[in-house]
């Protein structure tokens, strides 16, 4: 269910990453949209009545230390805390307080990114489904559940559905930013609704927003992705205390903007993109929102909005009180590879020829960070304008900014890549002459042409290193102010684009790239690297590496403590400690699932703790769970021995019995008979299965999705056998299910593609 043909965007992405992820369309999303608040459960609590309500005390531009008030810990997004009880004598001690599962976003098209808050003593916690949790810290038990109930037609998600973070007011309120456009206040204390309003409708607006919402001097900020839904990026000011708009700035210009406007031609910002996928972060001293922002619309296709298209892949700073502009530096030039700017701001301060430089530093999907001066948006580490290869057809920007200190990866393109991307190149149903269009691919080792060979109707396709899957995809970074030294996650990939001859249009729920784009594949060589604040330059590399050794992708963030640690999770549940000077590990936990989120640092009873959400990730289909660990060097509970066994604990959405029972009853005769019995396929009950893992990636039909193949064009979706192998082993760009799902839910969800989508009964 799924090969590299038609990798129009997620097919090498979704995909080749996590086509078919595993995921609770309906079972797991609850109902049509509305939102419910649960209390605890008895038995946790009469200890905690009366022991949530916080104080005003919490300074977000603080280094975090008690608290972590804030996504990334403070104002600054350096996900840094200062608290230096766990360190590099005594970090292999740590062990676990206890593991909650959440139950939630525990399906496939889920992804567990979010960075939990530590507010007074207290854990709170935002899911994809939307659902937020607070949880007590010294009993591991939940206090109350604010339930998402997103509704399951949501269509314009474009790479699993996450939430990543909250806001909190320093008083008794909390925020989330929801998939389906809606930002809801809710009470710290009860959870229960305080405001809700609507910024804008998923259904019409093509619009999400996963990012964590960002409070700030009586408002509340929130982002919106969609991008590869031609959704139109902004930021929106809403006053936390009623959730009315107060003002919008909007990130292609709104008619009336001197700078943007220009750039984009014709009417084509309308549906530039330019989203944030992240909060802003917040300088205090110039009062000013500094944030990066996505890709321009249609992605690969810009033969109709010639110019620079700003603000898209942009670093950018605007007036926190009125949303004016400030400045801006555009990290890529009229984008025409998704080189998007995924991940948040860090400000820090620089130290170059003895002057201290208020920084921001970002990183985008091709192998750099790059920082600019915060003052004025010019960048602070060597490079220049560069001359690039053009596609005139795509009406590509002539010069391009090429960083001069080294990348963060190797700048080749092996035969071997070469090879794949070509043969999932000619495989593609996204561009008409797939089989016989030319493939550009550039000289190795020459930085301006490897990141920014562009694709054209007349040139050709095109192979590059970077995006769509390479650099940095959304993990934040983090920064340690006692080493100075910047801790950036990402991968070194091969990536292709194809502009179709057909410009990309604006269609609700529908993904809009122009042509085509994927990469060879999403689990590319993965690495966390430590780069030197002053001077853009890699210091050292951690390789990530599963059990066997094997390369995997970097998909979390990182967090840094005053103890020289760096702590960072893996796909392979593992979640480590580094000491944050040398790289090297020193100590390492299994959680059971993919550890692809962030890590919060907080102290509670005057202890130090650590607590991460080990969920998994649609895009690095990574094993799935919704594990709520906290750490600390009194712990007492031990790793779990793997993921296999982990995994056979955790329920999926809509499913009332335990691994055992369900062992249990299929080993006994049935009342269909023989064959029954024996296990045949059952179309119908695959349907269901279809909806929780696939439909997020091939449309609800089935006819494509967020870029997932159309399966009615793929040949193993057309007999039961090779649906069946498909789904089990992977392939093609499509990761494996066989350890995910029952052989009976393989096999039904395999007769559902065969007899429903293919009519092959």
């Amino acid at each position: 269910m799924g090969s590299a043909s038609k990798l129009g965007w997620r097919t090498a992405v979704l995909g080749i990453v996590a086509v078919c992820a595993l995921a609770a369309v309906i079972a797991g999303c609850g109902g049509s949209g509305g939102t419910t608040t649960a209390p605890a459960e008895a038995e946790t609590t009469t200890e905690n009545e009366g022991t949530t309500e916080p104080t005003a005390a919490i300074e977000p531009f603080e280094t975090p230390s008690t608290n972590w008030p804030v996504d990334g810990g403070d104002y600054g997004h350096e996900f840094h805390s200062s608290l230096d009880e766990v360190n590099t004598s005594n970090v292999d001690q740590l062990k676990g307080d206890f593991m909650l599962k959440l139950e939630s976003g525990t399906a496939a098209k889920y992804s567990h990114e979010e960075n939990v808050l530590a507010i007074n003593g207290k854990l709170y916690i935002s899911t994809g489904e939307d659902d937020v949790i607070a949880v007590d810290p010294k009993t591991g038990k939940e206090i109350w559940r604010h339930e998402g109930n997103l509704d399951p037609a949501i269509s314009s998600v474009c790479c699993g559905w996450e939430s990543r973070g909250l806001a909190y007011n320093g008083k008794e309120t909390i925020y989330n930013a929801r998939i389906d456009g809606k930002v809801v206040a809710l009470n710290i204390n009860t959870g229960e609704v305080e405001w809700e309003t609507e910024v804008f409708n998923w259904k019409t607006d093509n619009a999400t927003s996963i990012s964590a919402p960002l409070y700030y001097n009586g408002l509340l900020y929130v982002g919106n992705s969609g991008s590869e839904f031609l959704a139109r990026g902004r930021v929106t000011a809403l006053d936390a205390e009623t959730g009315k708009i107060k003002w919008r700035f909007w990130t292609t210009g709104n008619g009336h903007d001197p700078v943007a406007d220009p750039t984009w031609e014709g009417e084509s910002a309308k549906l530039g993109g330019s989203g944030l996928w992240h909060a802003p972060a917040i300088d205090k001293k110039t009062n000013e929102l500094i944030f990066g922002t996505s890709t321009s619309g249609p992605d690969v296709n810009g033969s109709k909005r010639g110019g620079e298209d700003l603000y898209s892949d942009s670093i950018m700073a605007i007036d926190a009180t009125t949303g004016e502009y400030k400045w801006h530096f555009q990290i890529v030039h009229h984008d025409v590879w998704d080189n998007t700017v995924n991940s948040p701001v860090v400000l820090f301060t620089a130290h170059i020829h003895g002057k201290d430089i208020p920084a921001a530093a970002i990183t985008p999907k091709s192998p750099w960070v790059y920082a600019v001066n915060r003052e004025t948006g010019k960048p602070i580490w060597p490079g220049k304008e560069e001359k690039v290869p053009q596609a005139p057809e795509n009406k590509t920007w002539p010069t391009q900014w090429i960083p001069s200190y080294k990348p963060l990866v190797p700048m080749v393109i092996t035969d071997k890549e070469f090879k794949e991307a070509s043969e999932q190149i000619r495989a593609s149903e996204a561009i008409p002459n797939a089989k016989t269009i030319k493939i550009r691919r550039p000289p190795n080792n020459d930085p301006a042409a490897d990141v920014y060979t562009p694709s054209g109707t007349k040139v050709g396709a095109a192979v590059d290193i970077g995006p769509p899957v390479g650099g940095t995809g959304w993990a934040p970074m983090s920064y340690s102010p006692e080493n100075e030294l910047l801790y950036a996650c990402g991968q070194k990939g091969i990536g292709f684009s194809a502009q179709s001859p057909i410009d990309g249009k604006f269609i609700p729920g529908e993904v809009s790239l122009g042509g085509l784009l994927g990469a060879i594949s999403f689990n590319q060589p993965g690495y966390l690297e430590a780069v030197d604040q002053n001077t853009g330059e890699p210091v050292w590399t951690y390789h990530m590496k599963n059990a066997e050794g094997k390369p995997e992708s970097c998909y979390s963030g990182s967090v840094t403590t005053a103890g020289n640690l760096v702590f960072v999770g893996k796909n392979d549940g593992e979640f480590v400690a580094l000491n944050a000077k040398t790289g090297e590990e020193l100590w390492h936990f299994q959680t059971g699932a993919g550890a692809n989120a962030p890590a919060t640092v907080f102290e509670s009873e005057g202890e130090e703790k650590i607590a991460i959400v080990a969920g998994g990730n649609a895009l690095a289909g990574s094993t799935h769970g919704a594990n709520l660990w906290v750490f600390s060097l009194g712990g007492e509970v031990e790793e779990l021995p793997g993921l296999e066994k982990a995994g056979e604990a955790i329920k999926h959405a809509g499913e009332e019995e335990s691994a055992k029972e369900k062992e249990e009853k299929e080993a006994e005769p049935s009342e269909g008979g023989e064959a029954e019995a024996a296990g045949a396929p059952n179309a119908e009950a695959g349907k269901e299965v279809f909806a929780e893992n696939c439909s997020t990636c091939h449309g609800a039909t089935g006819h494509g999705g967020n870029g997932g193949p159309d399966l009615t064009t793929m040949p193993k979706a057309k007999e039961q056998a090779g649906a069946e192998d498909q789904v089990t082993n992977g392939g093609g760009g499509m990761p494996a299910f066989g350890g995910s799902l029952s052989k009976e839910e393989i096999a039904n969800v395999a007769a559902y593609v065969v007899e429903d989508i293919n009519g092959g009964k």
